[in-house]
């Protein structure tokens, strides 16, 4: 950021790229077919968390509206709840824990429907 020197289009421009960043990682967890994987896409959530809140202040030094843009999108994701993030991660565990009993298409979406499914039968035992 620091590079931006305040320049709009440059800060635009990094905001973009860290969007796409965002994009791919999200899309990368959703791929995921094994619990190694869910955990290592986790792991990383876990530490970007020990580092987010000082990128956000630099970020909001060069664009308050791009700092708000972004703390917004990582607290609709639940990244700073951790009731959600256990939900999350829990959903994918047990997505991805099927794929590799039951390895295919859509494996992982049937893999979380099955659980909620079981889920929701040992609740209403």
């Amino acid at each position: 950021m620091a590079a931006c020197s305040g320049d709009a289009a440059c800060i635009k421009q990094v905001e973009k790229k860290y969007l796409a960043i965002d994009n791919q990682q999200e899309f990368d967890l959703f791929a995921c077919q094994t619990v190694a994987c869910v955990e290592k896409h986790f792991q990383a959530i876990e530490e970007a968390k020990l580092y987010l809140g000082e990128d956000l202040v630099e970020l909001a030094r060069y664009s308050l509206d791009a700092a708000n843009r972004t703390a917004a999108r990582q607290l609709s994701a639940g990244f700073f709840s951790p009731d959600l993030a256990s939900v999350e991660a829990d959903i994918n565990l047990k997505g991805a824990a099927y794929c590799e009993r039951n390895p295919g298409d859509n494996c992982k979406l049937i893999g979380s429907i099955l659980s909620d499914i079981s889920d929701g039968l040992f609740a209403a035992a």
